[in-house]
């Protein structure tokens, strides 16, 4: 089943294309559940990995009893959420009052594990991400990673990364 941003539950296909691509990167440990993402260090790894250490530094990506303290995963989306702003506004210089990057941050508020349960802020999540790493020096090898994986996961992407560069 293909994932469609009126959706609001999150397909299998999907979650399962999320937690192989994460696995691409350079992560501390891999990510072995869909769930394990809702602590959000994964995912500021993943952003670290694309953008730099300048715009997230590993270090401030908390990590211990994550899993069953929602304040401290809800701290991680913050801390990704404010580093993917700071990525698009000085690095793309998007003004940060554009149009298109508000409608992509507004579903992302407030920054809580909750935003990977539902399809929309999922999406928006998503396409930042892509955004950023389709202006990385590593794109290539981003890319090519994903073409790595398995044909419904490279499908996946593939409309991801269309949605991005629109």
């Amino acid at each position: 089943k293909e994932m469609n941003e009126h959706d609001e539950e999150v397909s299998e296909l999907a979650k399962e294309s999320i937690v192989n691509w994460v696995n691409t990167f350079e992560v501390e440990n891999p990510c072995n559940s869909y769930k394990e993402l809702e602590t959000g260090v994964h995912l500021c790894e993943v952003f670290s990995n694309i953008a730099g250490k300048e715009y997230l530094d590993p270090s401030l990506i908390k990590r211990f009893n994550v899993s069953t303290n929602y304040l401290l995963a809800s701290t991680n989306f913050s801390l990704l959420l404010s580093s993917l702003h700071s990525f698009l506004t000085l690095s793309l210089h998007i003004p940060p009052s554009s149009p298109h990057l508000l409608s992509l941050l507004s579903p992302l508020s407030p920054p809580s594990p909750s935003l990977l349960s539902s399809t929309p802020p999922l999406l928006s999540l998503l396409t930042l991400l892509l955004i950023t790493l389709l202006h990385s020096p590593n794109k290539n090898q981003y890319i090519l990673n994903i073409t790595l994986l398995q044909d419904d996961s490279k499908l996946f992407w593939r409309e991801r990364i269309q949605k991005a560069m629109d």
